[in-house]
């Protein structure tokens, strides 16, 4: 019986724009330290916030802002598949 390759992927997060205070940044760091922090074993690479952004489309045309709702960070998870990250243990 050959063994099921588990595949990597990428959890992309949006919001929090721009804090405006170091506290305010701090609870925001807990938050994602919190939810990232069930995934165990499977999370390889816990990611970075993300600065600007922008979105290439389709059509190759590029919106220079991010959009309405832009990537404020991402995480590498290694899984069976791409809902196990977001199973309860």
């Amino acid at each position: 019986m050959r063994k099921r390759r588990r595949g990597e992927f990428v959890s992309v997060y949006h919001g929090s724009g721009r804090l405006e205070t170091e506290e305010a940044g701090q609870l925001v760091m807990a938050a994602w330290g919190a939810s990232t922090g069930g995934i165990g074993e499977s999370l390889f690479d816990g990611g970075n916030p993300v600065g600007m952004s922008s979105i290439v489309h389709s059509d190759g045309s590029v919106t220079p802002d991010g959009g309405t709702n832009p990537i404020s960070g991402s995480s590498l998870v290694n899984a069976d598949d791409i809902h196990a990250p977001l199973r309860p243990p």
